[in-house]
């Protein structure tokens, strides 16, 4: 009988007796079950884990009565693999997502297999396409269902190593490395790639990555994450090969091409293709929510007769992972959770897939078609909106250049005060909703600044304060888009009728007063980014009452926090008790800082110094100071009383 096995730690052990030989009714037309059999005696110098995984999935196929697919196969090593054919990776597989732990885990790999001895790297799974002639010379074609992670990153090391080997001085050194390129990576009589990636990666892969002249490639930067990632492994396998000696490069092809050894399964028709995808994951990087909903969807529209659409969501694709590398960080899970709440309201989802594959469950039909080709519009459009808002300035640029600027000033609030996440859902369904009417929009981001620094900030609120009203106005305003001017204006009202209240409720003027007027501001209720915050708007503010010029934000972010009655005076050892009290009660509340350019230089000098220096101040805010011949409690809480009035107008709220 057939057998199954796995190796761990250099024993065989078997697989349940039900994953052996799988034979499950009913099955698919034209679709055979797996077989799993044990290579004829043959041990590896690493375990076998694809095969572990498929055993699983054999006894949960049987579980579950369920087929999976599986064709003849045959173990071979990388030059047969490569050397047999085209492979080319079809669209609605995930694009290159190799980080530097499985880039260093597959180094160490390949320089650990010893002389004579192989090391088993996977499965790799191909369904056969039509022959190619180029030039009189045929190639085999093959579709590259799984195991391209591990496909591409060989030949982006094979194009490392031969460009090392390519600059020695010896001929046979050259000689190996044209051969080896030729033979495996790039064919350049016939310009054939060995490999070619899904769309999304290819052009890079072929004009960056696989290109032996630098001067080829100047002004080619990545454009997406999985372009980085390409260009993140050709320099690390560059820098791994460079300080290498002509031998050991001539050893490290050999062990790349004949000690790395897979198996190969071909299956036989294109529509189980996806399935096969689900079930088999070797190793590597673990595939992220954005890649399994792209394939799952392309698969969708796949079996429900459409493959334009699939063509359209690879497209799309590529445009949602170009706007995540321009939008600050933000990761694919985010923009998937928002895009979500917005269309569903559920603001604690996190597995999208999940709920997405359940919504589009078999048998598929037109409906699924449109609510993919839904679900992907709004999804590509949430993406650039999340681009714009990560990015105010020069954003919104069909809006007046006003409201577009005074849109990008409150941005930039909630930017600096790190809370821009949590409102995003409700500022892009707004974006969305209110393309056509900038001071609609103006309005809800205000509102969420004002929430932002008053409950968030000054009131000291937990992080999910008002995250389901959020939620609740976030869905509602994505419901409205569309609509008439006069819906829409009721949507924003409602929306800012939430916000306010939830303001009034744990931010309110009273709230503000208390927090603000405390002994301990400065190490206590707000922290130094917060304050620098209030008092570079407060600048802004005084500059904007007196017609002047005020300074750009990128100069106040340089500013420090100075306090005006140094923390500790030079004298203060000859202080009695009740002057430190007094000191202590005054020195770190709001009236007593300011912003400034010197702060070393001041440091702990008395006021009466720091005023001479004040006077000369490009700061408005400390210009004004230097007019105070004295600064001791009654001045000092009178500015805090100043700042108190301003922050409660900056930042106010509708009774």
């Amino acid at each position: 009988m057939a057998r199954a096995v796995r190796e761990e730690g250099g024993c065989v052990t078997r697989c349940p007796a039900s994953a052996r030989r799988v034979a499950l009714p009913p099955r698919l037309p034209g679709t055979p079950h797996i077989s799993l059999i044990e290579p004829s005696g043959r041990r590896y110098n690493k375990p076998a884990a694809a095969l572990s995984r498929l055993c699983a999935a054999g006894a949960a196929a049987e579980a579950e009565r369920r087929p999976i697919v599986a064709g003849n196969y045959d173990f071979v090593t990388a030059s047969t693999l490569l050397r047999d054919g085209i492979y080319e990776v079809p669209d609605y597989q995930r694009n290159y997502a190799w980080e530097q732990q499985q880039l260093r885990d597959f180094w160490e790999d390949v320089t650990g297999i010893l002389p004579a001895s192989e090391h088993y790297t996977g499965t790799v799974i191909v369904k056969k396409l039509e022959d190619l002639t180029r030039l009189g010379k045929a190639f085999g074609r093959f579709e590259l269902v799984d195991g391209q992670q591990r496909l591409a990153t060989i030949v982006i090391l094979l194009a490392a190593i031969c460009e090392q080997l390519g600059s020695q001085a010896s001929e046979e050194a050259i000689q190996t490395a044209t051969n080896a390129l030729a033979e495996y990576v790039h064919d350049a009589t016939t310009d054939t790639y060995k490999l070619r990636l899904n769309r999304g990666d290819h052009d890079f892969l072929k004009d960056v990555i696989l290109r032996r002249d630098s001067q080829e490639v100047v002004g080619k930067e990545p454009s997406t994450p999985s372009e980085v990632k390409l260009l993140d492994a050709k320099r690390y396998f560059t820098a791994q090969v460079g300080n290498k000696s002509e031998p050991e490069l001539q050893d490290l092809i050999g062990k790349v091409l004949n000690g790395l050894r897979f198996t190969r399964f071909q299956v036989g028709t294109d529509a189980e293709a996806g399935l096969i995808f689900e079930v088999t994951n070797n190793r590597g990087r673990p595939l992220d929510q954005l890649d399994k909903i792209k394939n799952y969807l392309m698969y969708v529209s796949y079996k429900a007769g459409d493959p334009q659409l699939a063509t359209e969501i690879n497209e799309a694709w590529a445009e949602i992972l170009r706007n995540m590398l321009s939008s600050g960080g933000l990761s694919e899970g985010h923009i998937l959770r928002y895009h979500w709440l917005m269309r569903t309201g559920e603001w604690k989802e996190y597995d999208v897939h999940r709920k997405l594959k359940a919504s589009l469950a078999p048998p598929f039909s037109e409906r699924h078609l449109g609510e993919i080709r839904s679900y992907v519009d709004t999804l590509k459009e949430t993406s650039y909106v999340i681009r714009e808002l990560s990015n105010p300035e020069g954003a919104f640029a069909d809006w007046p250049r006003t409201e577009a600027e005074r849109i990008a000033v409150l941005l930039r609030g909630l930017h600096r005060l790190r809370v821009l996440a949590t409102f995003l859902p409700l500022l892009v369904a707004s974006r969305i909703a209110l393309k056509a009417h900038a001071y609609l929009f103006k309005d809800v981001v205000a509102a969420c600044e004002a929430f932002a620094f008053r409950v968030y900030k000054i009131a000291n609120r937990r992080a999910d304060t008002g995250l389901s009203m959020f939620a609740r106005q976030a869905r509602q305003m994505f419901s409205a888009r569309g609509a008439s001017i006069s819906q829409l204006e009721d949507a924003t009202k409602g929306v800012l009728k939430a916000i306010q209240a939830y303001v009034r409720d744990y931010g309110s003027d009273d709230v503000v007063r208390g927090a603000l007027s405390g002994e301990k501001i400065y190490g206590g209720t707000l922290d130094g980014y917060e304050i620098r915050y209030l008092l570079a708007e407060f600048e802004r503010w005084q500059c904007a009452a007196a017609r002047e010029e005020a300074l750009r934000w990128s100069e106040l972010e340089k500013a420090s926090i100075e306090h005006i009655l140094p923390q500790y005076p030079d004298d203060m050892d000859q202080w009695s008790s009740d002057q430190w009290s007094a000191h202590w009660r005054v020195r770190d509340s709001l009236g007593n800082l300011t912003l400034t350019f010197w702060n070393s230089e001041l440091s702990n000098k008395p006021f009466h110094e720091k005023r001479l220096k004040y006077a000369e101040s490009n700061l408005r805010i400390q210009r004004e100071l230097a007019q105070r011949s004295t600064w001791q409690g009654a001045e000092i809480e009178q500015r805090r009383d100043e700042l108190i009035r301003f922050v409660l107008t900056r930042w106010s709220v509708p009774p």
